[in-house]
């Protein structure tokens, strides 16, 4: 890092974070970036509305770090929530094991990438509850493109991310993340009001062409 400071740092123009909280780390160490959220895929024209889906879903890495603990808690302490987990990871073997004795949890394991907007089209709620820093969480703007909304921790740019997508950020814990849950499972115009907020958030700030548009943008400036 003393080299890369003192040899890469002076010929850069212009530095990018994917969050508030990135670019603030950033600064802390002398490096003031210009933040460009993440983007994701642009979101479908129609998606299944409230009586289509059902139950909780964790999508991502099976790691202690992402909170996958606290998934298997919370499918203990809410048996009338059905929790749905899909990805692999070091977890795996003591998720596989929680399914069978947990009935309303349910292990898919990997799967391919279309399966996996399949299970957020499924799902009412989309379960982020990553105890460690994220940038620009990839999975939560997929979810709210879906018209998923997100229940998470306040952890780097997740939470940033989540609020602006008008999903909830709670305490970490399995009964926070169960008083979220079924908030939004048992409200029918409160969910309808957070998926709609998510879509709309996507279309109008993490779409790949404004994405492209704020980065042609900084390459301009630098010309």
């Amino acid at each position: 890092f003393p080299i890369r400071r003192k040899v890469q740092l002076p010929r850069v123009r212009r530095f990018i974070a994917v969050s508030d909280v990135a670019a603030a780390a950033h600064r802390r160490h002398g490096i003031d970036p210009v933040v460009i959220r993440n983007f994701a895929p642009a979101p479908p024209a129609e998606v299944p509305g409230w009586a289509q889906r059902g139950g909780a879903l964790y999508l991502g890495r099976l790691a202690e770090a992402k909170g996958v603990r606290d998934v298997i808690e919370l499918a203990r302490v809410a048996p009338d929530v059905p929790v749905d987990v899909v990805g692999f990871g070091e977890l795996g073997d003591e998720l596989a094991r929680a399914a069978h004795e947990v009935p309303n949890l349910t292990y898919h394991g990997r799967v391919p990438r279309e399966e996996t907007v399949r299970h957020l089209l499924a799902a009412r709620v989309a379960l982020m509850p990553s105890r460690a820093p994220e940038g620009g969480p990839l999975v939560a703007l997929q979810a709210m493109a879906l018209g998923t909304p997100v229940v998470a921790y306040d952890a780097g740019g997740l939470g940033e991310y989540v609020r602006r997508g008008g999903g909830d950020v709670v305490e970490p814990g399995a009964e926070s993340l169960a008083v979220a849950v079924r908030g939004l499972l048992g409200d029918e115009g409160g969910w309808q009001e957070k998926s709609a907020h998510g879509r709309r958030t996507v279309e109008a700030e993490h779409t790949p062409s404004a994405y492209v548009a704020r980065l042609q943008r900084i390459y301009a400036s630098v010309a």
